[in-house]
């Protein structure tokens, strides 16, 4: 009994001496200054815009599609989907025959660094014609976008999309975003990719070709 009131005794002590270096190291904290350092990730968004998608025949004073549905003469589908948190998945398919056609994608760009956007054909089947790519329209979502972030990106197109060719850079810019998130209202520059599917290679046939838009950071 004489060696457990020992053990218990000391233990107490123990306890009182620890607790006034605790008392003191939280009130020594208290009247710290904290500093944290860090850096934000560059973080890049391009998703579809939440208009249609329009596609009909090219008009040489660049008017809109007369032929805005499936009744387009040269391109008969056009399918658009988000393919992941920077990419943007375009299908065509068209026939040949008729005039030269347009497909115009409205996308939305968020970014809170320099970014570069570009497209590439990824597939082809068929007797696919000339195809080439430009910026039509670009235009802030909301006051959330870094002021002149519409006038101080530089288009770069038209270009022209061959599978051989690689990525076709179509714009390169400033941050976007001077705020938000990827899902937030108000913080995207709004951009329409228009493709010009020029004339056919004279051949009677069914086409389909798949391209992607991406962004990537800018060097």
């Amino acid at each position: 009994m004489r060696h457990a009131a020992l053990k218990i005794t000391i233990a107490l002590i123990a306890c009182l001496v620890m607790a006034p270096g605790a008392f003191i190291a939280s009130a020594q904290q208290e009247h710290a200054a904290v500093r944290i350092a860090g850096t934000v990730s560059p973080s890049l968004v391009l998703s579809l815009n939440a208009e249609p998608v329009c596609f009909g025949e090219a008009t040489a004073d660049g008017a809109e599609p007369q032929f805005p549905d499936a009744q387009a003469p040269r391109v008969t589908a056009a399918a658009v989907e988000n393919a992941d948190g920077n990419a943007v998945q375009i299908t065509i398919a068209g026939k040949s025959g008729g005039g030269p056609s347009r497909v115009t994608v409205p996308l939305a760009i968020r970014t809170n660094a320099a970014y570069k956007l570009g497209v590439r054909a990824i597939s082809s089947d068929g007797c696919v014609p000339d195809m080439n790519a430009a910026i039509t329209s670009i235009r802030p979502s909301g006051s959330a976008v870094v002021a002149n972030a519409e006038t101080s990106c530089r288009p770069l197109g038209p270009v022209l999309l061959d599978s051989s060719s690689g990525l076709a850079v179509l714009l390169e810019g400033g941050r976007v975003s001077a705020r938000g998130n990827a899902t937030s209202s108000g913080n995207a520059l709004i951009v329409e990719v228009t493709l010009k599917i020029e004339g056919g290679h004279g051949q009677a046939c069914n086409w389909r070709t798949s391209l992607r838009a991406t962004i990537d950071r800018a060097s």
